[in-house]
């Protein structure tokens, strides 16, 4: 900008300096002539100096005229302001005007473009900073965003665990209460009476199931049987019998109980009856299959097989019957 001022006030004196020079005349014998009449005068003056002749009449009569026509034609010369070297003048004072004039337009259009220039900078400048900004923001942002979701993560996985330990005590929980509810059948020894050959009265069993649950038992059946068998039991055995599908069914309510009626199919000899109800060398064996389903939609199925035995009571009127059951041949379910 400095640059630019000096240059337009180097125009201005340029065209100053225009106007303060007086034209000069084209004309050459106007010019010169006045140069060699006055040096003619002066040797006329010399001459007239030594001659005798009076002075005053010869400088009168011959140079007086002379001068004053011609510096009448300088002064008119002077003040003729239409000829060329006026209009040179008017050319060039215009030609300094109008340079002056794009002089400033050209420093008003670079301090226009210097200060778009810094005004440009300073919007970069500032719209990078503000970029700078924006992206140090959104980097807290996604790292906020990544703590969310890694605390939403853990949050997911105690709930999942809280949903599986919510699961697992509610299947204990119902696993209880079936427990806790549900109908117990289990057999009993319950009763039974020797052979009598007077009578014809063959052994007879009379196990007694019990229901010691909260619930009844539907769908109740079985299918028992005796026999004399030997002590102990052969391991082939069987004990385990299919209960027939015809077989009637029935309920067990809770707390209640319900007989099993089994008979030897055949009477034994009288010498034997004394040893079978000591259980020596053989006994009285009841072996049987009962099932049913408790309330919760269970079916249930379990076995047995009791060895019976006779003892004579003290008084001795009557028997009392002593029951062991054989080993694993008794299963609950």
């Amino acid at each position: 900008m400095r640059k630019f001022s000096i240059a337009v006030i180097s125009f201005f004196a340029i065209g100053t300096s225009a106007l303060s020079e007086q034209p000069v005349p084209s004309s050459g014998n106007s010019a010169t002539q006045p140069q060699v009449e006055s040096s003619q005068t002066q040797k006329d003056s010399k001459a007239s100096e030594k001659q005798p002749t009076p002075l005053p009449v010869q400088i009168e009569i011959l140079k007086a005229p002379v001068i004053q026509a011609e510096t009448t034609d300088k002064t008119e010369k002077r003040n003729d302001y239409s000829s060329s070297e006026w209009w040179l003048v008017y050319l060039t004072v215009a030609l300094v005007a109008v340079t002056g004039a794009l002089a400033l337009f050209t420093a008003y259009l670079y301090n226009a473009t210097v200060q778009l220039g810094r005004d440009a900078k300073e919007s970069g400048t500032g719209q990078v900073n503000q970029m700078k900004d924006a992206i140090a923001e959104a980097a807290r942002s996604a790292k906020a965003m990544e703590d969310v979701a890694g605390h939403l993560k853990i949050n997911a996985d105690k709930i999942v665990e809280s949903v599986e330990i919510n699961k697992g005590i509610g299947d204990k929980q119902k696993l209880y209460s079936e427990m806790q509810m549900r109908a117990y059948v289990s057999v009993d020894i319950g009763s039974a009476l020797p052979q009598n050959t007077t009578t014809g009265f063959r052994f007879e069993a009379r196990p007694m199931l019990i229901n010691n649950g909260m619930t009844p038992a539907r769908n109740f059946c079985y299918i028992v049987r005796a026999g004399i068998l030997p002590v102990p039991l052969r391991d082939d055995f069987v004990t385990t019998l299919a209960i027939p599908a015809d077989t009637a069914k029935g309920l067990i309510p809770p707390r209640g109980t319900r007989f099993m009626y089994a008979v030897v199919d055949h009477l034994v000899p009288e010498n034997e009856v004394q040893g079978i109800m000591d259980g020596i060398g053989q006994a009285f064996y009841v072996w049987g299959t009962f099932s049913y389903d408790d309330v919760f939609g269970v079916h249930r199925e379990n076995e047995f097989c009791h060895r019976l035995t006779f003892i004579p009571n003290r008084d001795g009127n009557g028997f009392a019957v002593n029951g062991l059951f054989e080993g694993n041949r008794n299963r609950e379910t």
